[in-house]
């Protein structure tokens, strides 16, 4: 695919007809994100922009809309153009074949569970799908994912491939595999194990600091090679194990599964088996 030229958003080498956002978390204290999603050859007087009402593997309706605020559209040349909100959750834009379409909104996140949005002064928890905007039939395009954290966060974890050179960068081949990956941000542990060559990514926060992390890596590993012996392959690249506290509850996903739990259970031989069931 041929390369576009450098945006101001994200560094140049995007793939053509990529959709891409930046992220940004200037209110995190608030529970804010920022959301700027740039869109390339889009012929059409109109387009419809569309958040999804479900999270893959979390089979439940939400009204991920609701938490939408400030939006505003414009051209690349950032003329201002109409819009109007026509449906729950899709907004329409007259683009009228503009050769570049900027998006920009606020999405509120206060609920601290695996399947929405969370933002705090200390860490956040992003569910693409009450994210990201996609273009009504455009799911198939390919989309690239730029964050700004606050200056003192550290790490950023999720299941999406990283752009080599690209500082808190990743792509997606699609929008299926976009809202299919989560991303959780702070100041959380980062550990790793490999099985048959493949790195498997474990970001973990809330976990008391006398929980043997070698133990606990050593347990997930055995976990995972019963798995590929019994299917005798491994069908991703990568794995990252999004490990939150507090909470209860998991849902997986194509290449990592956000986990929420106790970590004060884990000190105990009974708590830590239920973790790991």
């Amino acid at each position: 695919m041929r390369r576009l030229a450098c945006f101001l958003f994200i560094a140049a080498g995007a793939f053509a007809q990529t959709f891409s956002f930046q992220v940004a978390m200037p209110r995190a204290a608030e529970h804010i994100v920022h959301v700027t999603l740039r869109c390339e050859s889009l012929p059409g007087e109109f387009q419809d922009f569309k958040m999804p009402a479900w999270m893959p593997g979390y089979y439940r309706l939400i009204d991920y809309a609701r938490n939408v605020s400030g939006f505003r559209a414009q051209d690349g040349a950032g003329r201002p153009l109409p819009w109007e909100k026509v449906a729950r959750n899709t907004w329409r834009v007259a683009t009228a074949n503009a050769p570049a379409v900027v998006i920009d909104y606020d999405v509120t996140g206060t609920v601290s569970f695996a399947a929405q949005n969370f933002v705090g002064e200390n860490r956040a928890y992003l569910a693409p799908p009450g994210l990201f905007l996609h273009v009504a039939g455009q799911l198939a395009r390919p989309a690239i994912v730029a964050v700004q954290p606050p200056p003192n966060w550290a790490h950023i974890a999720t299941g999406l491939d990283p752009i080599p050179g690209r500082a808190n960068t990743w792509s997606a081949v699609n929008f299926d595999v976009l809202y299919d990956a989560p991303l959780l941000m702070g100041n959380q542990e980062a550990l790793r194990f490999d099985v048959r060559g493949v790195p498997h990514f474990v970001a973990m926060e809330n976990v008391p600091a006398s929980v043997d992390r070698d133990k606990l890596l050593a347990d997930l590993k055995r976990m995972v090679e019963a798995v590929v012996a019994v299917i005798g392959d491994i069908p991703y690249r990568h794995y990252t194990f999004l490990m939150m506290g507090t909470g209860n509850g998991g849902i997986e996903h194509l290449n990592s599964a956000s986990i929420a739990f106790n970590g004060n259970s884990l000190t105990t031989p009974d708590g830590y088996r239920g973790w790991l069931s």
